[in-house]
């Protein structure tokens, strides 16, 4: 059978639904018998975490619950559990790089779910079967997640499938749709003896009542692994240790900083020895509290090295909050609220946007907002919060939104001046001006009403760069925004939602098309003709 290199598949971060649908929904009559899914920048993912060090994850290579788990017929389920910043990502990104160097020769593909190599063209006929009775409308609506499980269910127990590895890591991270996802994990488990199920979680007490019904099961919990992780934090800390060493501008304000600018300078081992023996006191065990330390001198936050090494307290909340308070206490009062600005909108948004995106949902003075310079300065005035990858932002770690969030509750540094709905509607109404400013008749001058979508190009520059996330998610916007007199007001005759359908509606269909997200475009729609009918519109028929 062709393909029989055992595969690899992740997923993070995204809902069951979404997973499904976004990765099975390819297939059609034109695509050769494949199935076509997003494939997890796994490199990229180490990068966003700091590096993967394999001195720092070999320990769970030789743990005996991992080798029985690999090697039991009869274990098929392992769950690697623990609190934030254990170095979860970390474990399962180096189990991954194992296993792919392990089971082939050239190099396995790594997807969000569904790669190629795990679905060679015999298993295709358990999808063509319903997707030929069906078509694309079994991937869509309400029976949507029933119809895709029963399909992955019957390929998991197809009995010339190979050897299969299926990593999820952060099931706490899946919004919607979690107890759908244990359900299916839990019962698909033990489906067939040549699948291995590897996730990883926060200690929730959910997800362990759904996997104590799964038959199979191994737990590898962080917290009762205390040696070993303590062991591979001080790896990782002798790693941060050696680049910033590498930073002059850090050595010598440490020398500075130590002498208070005179007599002998201290050598150079015994500077590190002083950095490193900080850390050690303070991680706690927790890689993401190192990691957050260690990029403020190379993100310039670090002055000297009395900063680094009195002012970082231990913990990740304490750590935030001084963060938090280094962005407040800011010589630039404007440059803070800013920052304050764009924590509030990262932190909500449905996906990580670009710098072409963020002033579009971020109220940003020109001419900031027009220089990307400019608003990567911007990324990092807002501290170890926010990544910049390439052109996109996100939020470094799930911790992070979680301060974030609270902070919206306790309103201790108002990152969120208002509740979080608030902030939903400055998105929602910067979204609308947004694609009112952006959007126009044929925008990518194609010119022929007909012309096939897989033909067209996105263009460069990209008239929709700006509008992406807005055409995509604006009415989920409107939906969080519960009841407002303001909303409420534009969703009359003449507010804002109105003129719009009126005037840009068509303008919008044809840039979902474009962007190749008509499918949320008619859940957005099938949403928006719910919200008008309660605001008591009578036109929703026209959807």
């Amino acid at each position: 059978m062709p393909g029989d290199r055992d595969a690899v598949i992740m997923t993070r971060g995204q809902t069951p639904r979404a997973s499904f649908s976004q990765n099975i929904s390819g297939v059609s009559a034109a695509s050769g018998g494949k199935v076509f899914a997003g494939y997890t920048d796994n490199n990229r993912i180490e990068s966003d975490k700091g590096g993967l060090l394999k001195d720092s994850y070999r320990w769970v290579l030789g743990h005996d619950d991992f080798k029985e788990s690999q090697n039991d017929t009869e274990s098929q389920l392992l769950w690697i559990k623990g609190d934030p910043g254990k170095g979860k990502t970390m474990l399962l990104c180096g189990i991954i790089n194992e296993l792919t160097a392990a089971t082939a020769e050239d190099t396995t593909t790594i997807s969000f779910f569904f790669c190629q190599a795990a679905l060679p063209p015999a298993l295709i006929t358990h999808i063509r079967k319903d997707y030929d009775k069906a078509g694309k409308q079994l991937f869509e609506g309400v029976n949507a997640w029933h119809a895709l499980s029963g399909i992955f269910t019957s390929i998991l127990k197809d009995p010339l499938l190979q050897r299969t590895y299926l990593i999820i890591d952060g099931l706490d991270q899946c919004a919607h749709g979690l107890p759908l996802l244990l359900d299916l994990v839990s019962e698909d488990s033990s489906a067939n003896p040549n699948v291995k199920w590897i996730v990883s979680s926060r200690n929730w007490k959910d997800i362990k009542q759904s996997f104590d019904t799964a038959d199979g099961k191994i737990r590898i919990c962080l917290e009762l692994n205390e040696n070993s992780i303590s062991e591979a934090v001080t790896i990782y800390i002798r790693h941060k240790v050696q680049i910033l060493a590498k930073l002059k501008k850090f050595d010598e304000e440490l020398i500075l900083s130590t002498n208070g600018g005179c007599g002998k300078h201290p050598s150079q081992q015994e500077l590190l020895e002083a950095v490193r023996c900080h850390l050690l006191s303070n991680a706690h065990g927790t890689f993401l509290w190192v990691a957050l330390v260690c990029d403020q001198p190379k993100k310039g936050k670090a002055r000297n090295a009395n900063k680094l090494l009195n002012s970082f307290p231990a913990g990740l909340d304490p750590l935030c909050e001084r963060m938090m308070g280094h962005i407040q206490d800011s010589e630039n009062a404007e440059d803070a609220e800013l920052c304050k600005r764009i924590l509030a909108v990262v932190a909500i948004v449905y996906r990580p946007i670009t710098l072409d995106e963020l002033p579009a949902l971020v109220e940003i003075p020109d001419p900031v907002s027009r220089r990307d310079r400019d608003l990567a300065d911007l990324i990092a005035d807002c501290g170890s919060f926010l990544n910049l990858h390439g052109r996109t932002v996100s939020l470094v770690h799930q911790s992070a939104k979680d301060f974030l969030l609270k902070d919206a509750s306790n309103k201790k540094f108002s990152v969120f001046p208002q509740v979080v709905k608030a902030i939903h509607q400055k998105i929602l109404f910067r979204s609308i001006q947004a694609i009112f400013e952006t959007l126009r008749r044929d925008i990518y001058n194609i010119k022929h009403p007909g012309f096939p979508i897989e033909r067209v190009r996105e263009r460069n520059p990209d008239p929709l760069a700006i509008a992406r996330y807005s055409c995509v998610y604006w009415v989920d916007h409107l939906k969080d925004c519960d009841s407002d007199p303001n909303i409420d007001q534009s969703l009359q005759e003449g507010g804002a939602v109105d003129v719009f359908l009126r005037q840009k509606y068509l303008h919008w269909i044809e840039a979902l098309s474009l962007l190749r997200r008509i499918s949320d475009g008619i859940a957005a729609i099938a949403k928006l003709g719910s919200l008008l009918q309660v605001s008591g519109q009578n036109y929703t028929d026209g959807f």
